[in-house]
């Protein structure tokens, strides 16, 4: 798992959430220590709003996108 302060340099970076069966394209601007746990602030690429969610529901854009 990566730390806050490993994460800060990636952001802004696109990312995947992961909505039960849903994929959603979305931006992660910031991240944040709870616990032993990593969280992120994202925002949808279409659409509006903010979210925290953990680092577990995301996964890299990049990659899924070049599949």
């Amino acid at each position: 798992m990566r730390t806050t302060n490993e994460m800060r340099p990636l952001h802004p970076r696109p990312a995947i959430l992961t909505i039960g069966p849903l994929k959603v394209a979305v931006q992660v601007l910031d991240s944040r220590q709870v616990f032993s746990r990593v969280d992120c602030l994202v925002t949808p690429l279409h659409g509006a709003g903010q979210q925290w969610v953990s680092t577990d529901r995301l996964s890299e854009g990049r990659q899924l996108c070049a599949k």
